[in-house]
């Protein structure tokens, strides 16, 4: 049987480029009796496992055991899941992931951003989804209910998992320190949590996927957002993780899942 290394972001952690070293190194990761799965794909340039996010979420229980027992007998290594939509599991959701992996055969991998660097690179993404909002409305909602964000409180979405995985198989990686210490993110990941990889990770063109936009450029983008919206279009999600009536649901690119 398969043990599970389920990486669940969460979002501006360097999640997309941790998946897409993964992904171009899944020949060199078989090497060494480790599946990077391209079963639950977001589609083919999209390395992340968002199909398994949303298998559980709409109780596609059935597909999802088939899909895995598939898995279990071309692998019985390690096996790393990665999506940063795991984060918004629910209780229950999570439990039901627990069940269907094997609660002692999974490690939980989660990355933490300082604030300060973490917000402000959240209310790009929603600006670049197409909302509007003044950065210092963002933050002042935000930081008003720290205690209800997912975003701000990681205890939220730890808790969940700790509550069924328990604390020895639940890891905690300061993103901030990795990056401050100029040290490759996808390069630590593998370092930390997977076998030796003889070779290292394939190197990749493309070094900061999603990378933060100068502050005029994002500024410009809210402006015409904004315009837009006065022509009659309609407005984007403006909730704030956490702060909103679907809380679960919202995420720094607003309501959305993605």
């Amino acid at each position: 049987m398969p043990r599970y290394l389920v990486h669940i972001g969460p979002h501006k952690t360097g999640t997309t480029y941790i998946q897409s070293r993964l992904d171009a190194a899944r020949d060199r990761l078989r090497a060494v009796g480790v599946a990077y799965p391209a079963t639950w794909r977001a589609g083919d340039a999209v390395p992340s496992h968002l199909r398994l996010f949303e298998r559980i979420r709409h109780r596609q229980l059935s597909e999802l055991q088939r899909e895995l027992a598939e898995l279990a007998v071309d692998t019985d290594g390690l096996v790393v899941l990665s999506s940063e939509d795991l984060q918004y599991l629910d209780a229950d959701e999570v439990r039901i992931l627990g069940d269907l992996l094997g609660t002692a055969n999974v490690t939980v991998v989660y990355y933490c951003r300082r604030w300060s660097e973490l917000l402000p690179s959240c209310w790009q993404e929603r600006i670049k989804h197409g909302d509007d909002q003044p950065l210092p409305e963002f933050l002042l909602l935000l930081t008003s209910h720290a205690h209800r964000s997912a975003l701000a409180n990681y205890g939220i979405v730890l808790d969940r998992y700790l509550g069924v995985f328990g604390a020895a198989n639940v890891r905690v990686v300061s993103y901030s320190n990795v990056i401050d210490s100029q040290v490759d993110l996808a390069e630590h990941f593998v370092a930390t949590f997977l076998p030796a990889l003889p070779g290292g990770l394939p190197a990749t063109s493309d070094s900061r996927p999603n990378a933060s936009l100068a502050a005029t450029d994002i500024e410009m983008i809210r402006v015409l957002n904004a315009l837009h919206r006065r022509r009659g279009a309609s407005r984007a999600a403006r909730s704030v993780d956490g702060i909103s009536n679907a809380p679960e649901r919202s995420t720094c690119r607003g309501s959305r899942w993605r």
